[in-house]
């Protein structure tokens, strides 16, 4: 009997377009990668081992100063990412306040309660005015009665915009005409305990109740110069002595201002606060102030404490070297004599510092905030693993690495080269050595506009440092990309120096590179010539490869976008 051997051995590459592949079935587990995006922190103002915070992936409270985080979502829709804000009630830290919104599967806008410190939900019997398309602000207090009350302020005109429950919940109402309401041109809301004060746009002014919203008078206020709007109202917390103040933003043509009363709103002085997006009383008399800016060089954030009630400041050191970019600073309820600061940032996660900011640790274990577009590994058996995070347009830490199959996880920061959302992520199978892994990222450039960065990136030590790889890709057209985001990256396993007859290389490095990218967008007209690119030098030059990729028609706004490459080795023999 003759028998005849045929070996096949082909390389494949398959461009998927037009549709985004969408993750499998599996699932994180508690292990992580934690960390991700956050978006606000507050501490319990009676209780400084109660912490919670909001990510993009949902609600969360440590009971342990930060130590660990668990889930409090019980009653609240699942499935669907949403986004939200919470209030704490400022004489309770057991009530909360969550309003959501999401669009997908079922339009979500809509206020949850939960009065036991986020253990349980419940929606409230509230529909959004005729004319509203979305809630505009809340505030939550416990009444002098014991009762909780609930305001919600949305985006419709009328006396509608501004609905008031004062039996937590069973039933809402407006401000009765006659009552000195101001109308449609509320813009914020803060209540503590019968004191209920509003922020109006048109005119620019505050209005005071102070019997739960029943009847409104006009603040002592004088409206700073080129005023447009309030942008910010709160309540310090109820354990700040004295009582009853209050912090305000305003925005003007100009620039903001703030402005602090210590009536409960009845009357209104400015005060040195300048340039600034967000405020969080802490006690008496004190505040913190966040600035974010957008130089340049990037996004910086600054802090600034005042114990005066905003006549001067001083600066909280630690914060920029540490943080690309914050959302949200709280300092615990003894601030500022307990030096202790709570800090969320956009990329990066949670953060504490004890030392009045001079520095900050992370404090991420089991906040899972963290979408994770990519992971990938060596081999199938690879105890390394990778995993590229893909939610932040800022500089970001946008990797995360694990030696041990993902029982633990660890940040590479990739602020050096000022990447972004990291969408895609390889290993080099030749490089095993955790310490020595070729690694290449692609992404999002944060600074597209400054130094031409396309988002594509490479480590030869396993994520210590990393370089920019950008010769041969297409030049910036001003501050728009031909080459759009790197949605993934293949490696060629048989573009070592010398590769077996059949197979993958065994020994390295890989030389062939493809990257796959959706393309121009912004409005910017070159085709879709730039979607697939390839180096066959490890990243050290790159060339177009879309010959044969259909074109979008002229005529349409349509454009082809490149998601997902495939690549595949078959190596066997046929009797």
């Amino acid at each position: 009997m003759n028998y005849i051997f045929r070996c096949l051995a082909a390389f494949v590459v398959l461009v998927a377009a037009s549709t985004q592949l969408l993750a499998g079935a599996g699932v994180w587990t508690g292990n992580g990668p934690f960390g991700g995006v956050s978006s606000q922190i507050l501490v319990h103002p009676a209780n400084n081992s109660i912490v919670y915070a909001l990510g993009q992936s949902g609600m969360f409270r440590s009971d342990n100063g930060g130590v660990n985080w668990t889930r409090i979502e019980k009653g609240l829709p699942a499935g669907v990412r949403w986004t939200g804000a919470f209030e704490l009630a400022p004489n309770n830290g057991d009530v909360l306040a969550l309003r959501l919104r999401r669009t997908t599967p079922d339009p979500i806008n809509q206020v949850y309660l939960s009065v036991n410190r986020g253990a349980s939900w419940s929606k409230m019997r509230y529909t959004l005015p005729v004319g509203a398309t979305l809630i505009r602000d809340v505030a939550v207090t416990v009444q002098t009665n014991g009762v909780i009350g609930l305001a919600i302020l949305s985006n419709a005109a009328g006396n509608a915009s501004l609905s008031i429950t004062r039996d937590a919940g069973r039933s809402f109402a407006s401000p009765a005409t006659g009552s000195g309401y101001p109308g449609s041109s509320i813009s914020q809301v803060a209540w503590l305990n019968n004191d209920f004060v509003l922020g109006s746009t048109t005119p620019l002014q505050f209005y005071r109740s102070s019997n739960n919203g029943v009847n409104f008078s006009p603040a002592t206020f004088t409206a700073p110069t080129n005023a447009a709007s309030v942008i910010s109202l709160q309540f310090a917390p109820s354990t700040a002595t004295p009582t009853g103040k209050l912090y305000a933003g305003i925005k003007t043509t100009v620039a903001p201002f703030g402005y602090v009363s210590n009536n409960a709103g009845a009357s209104w002085t400015g005060s040195n606060l300048q340039a600034v997006n967000w405020i969080s009383p802490v006690n008496s008399g004190s505040f913190l102030q966040l600035q974010t800016e957008r130089p340049s060089d990037g996004f910086v954030s600054t802090l600034d404490f005042s114990s005066n009630s905003g006549s001067t400041f001083s600066s909280i050191l630690g914060l920029s070297n540490t943080f690309p970019q914050l959302s949200d600073v709280s300092g615990d309820n003894a601030y500022p004599s307990s030096s202790v600061l709570y800090a969320a940032s956009q990329a990066s996660g949670l953060f504490k510092s004890t030392n009045n900011g001079v520095s900050f640790s992370p404090i991420n274990n089991g906040f899972n905030s963290v979408g994770v577009y990519g992971i990938a590994s060596a081999s199938p058996t690879a105890t390394t693993l990778y995993a590229a995070q893909s939610d932040s347009v800022a500089q970001s830490h946008g990797i995360f690495k694990s030696t041990n199959s993902g029982a633990t996880w660890s940040e590479l920061n990739l602020s050096s080269v000022r990447a972004g959302a990291i969408r895609a992520i390889a290993v080099d199978p030749t490089s095993p050595s955790s310490t020595s892994q070729v690694v290449y990222a692609g992404g999002y450039s944060e600074s597209r506009t400054i130094t031409g960065n396309q988002g594509v990136y490479k480590s030869s030590n396993g994520g210590v440092s990393w370089s920019i790889l950008s010769n041969g890709l297409p030049a910036m057209v001003g501050s728009l990309s031909p080459l759009g985001t790197v949605n993934d990256i293949k490696l060629d396993p048989r573009s070592c120096a010398s590769p077996p007859i059949i197979g993958a290389c065994t020994s390295g490095p890989l030389n062939t590179i493809y990257i796959v990218s959706n393309g121009p967008g912004g409005g910017l007209t070159v085709g879709n010539a730039q979607i697939v690119h390839k180096s066959t030098n490890g990243g050290s030059s790159f060339s177009p490869a879309n010959v044969g990729l259909p074109q979008s028609p002229s005529t349409s706004n349509a454009r082809l976008q490149g998601r997902v490459l495939a690549s595949q080795v078959f190596a066997g023999c046929h009797q």
